[in-house]
């Protein structure tokens, strides 16, 4: 009878880990899209910023063959500002998307990282109210709070660096 009580006082804490592994595994995944679409949303903003410095330099040439009387090289320049122009409008408008997709993202991780300590703390509580139960005999107990000791601090340390990264790479796609 008593190793029923000690295998059954250390599943619940092992199922709160392995909740908390797994919320802590798909906080990873979306701070890692996060940095994809924050990446690609800065690229995009970049190569807007080379299309619309080329369809400028456009510009400047098909006035230049115009005023020359070279009105093919003109119109052949105003063909290629055209697609420049195109290539643009793509550009700017993956680039809001990014930065769109982007907030989302950040918004919903920093949700996850609330359920996230609120887990831990409830999975704390419940292992201090079973190694009080167990006074004494609560072994599994004890294992269990000692891997959310570990894996609370480990997580803990880990969004912060990361937390901070996300953070900037927002503040830098904006």
């Amino acid at each position: 009878m008593g190793g029923g009580a000690a295998s059954a006082a250390g599943g619940a804490p092992n199922d709160a880990l392995s909740r908390i592994e797994a919320l802590r595994r798909e906080l990873d995944d979306l701070e890692a899209e996060l940095q994809q679409a924050s990446e690609t949303g800065e690229l995009c903003a970049r190569r807007s910023r080379r299309l619309r410095e080329r369809s400028s330099q456009l510009s400047e040439y098909a006035l230049e063959k115009v005023v020359a009387g070279d009105e093919d090289a003109a119109r052949s320049a105003l063909r290629i500002k055209a697609s420049v122009r195109d290539a643009l409008h793509n550009a700017t408008q993956r680039a809001s998307a990014n930065a769109a997709l982007a907030s989302k993202l950040e918004a919903v991780i920093e949700s996850k990282q609330l359920q996230l300590l609120q887990r831990i703390r409830e999975a704390r509580a419940d292992v201090e109210r079973r190694r009080g139960a167990a006074a004494g005999g609560g072994g599994a107990a004890e294992e269990g709070a000692r891997e959310l000791r570990r894996a609370s601090s480990s997580g803990g340390r880990r969004r912060g660096r990361e937390g901070g990264g996300g953070g900037g790479a927002q503040q830098g796609g904006s």
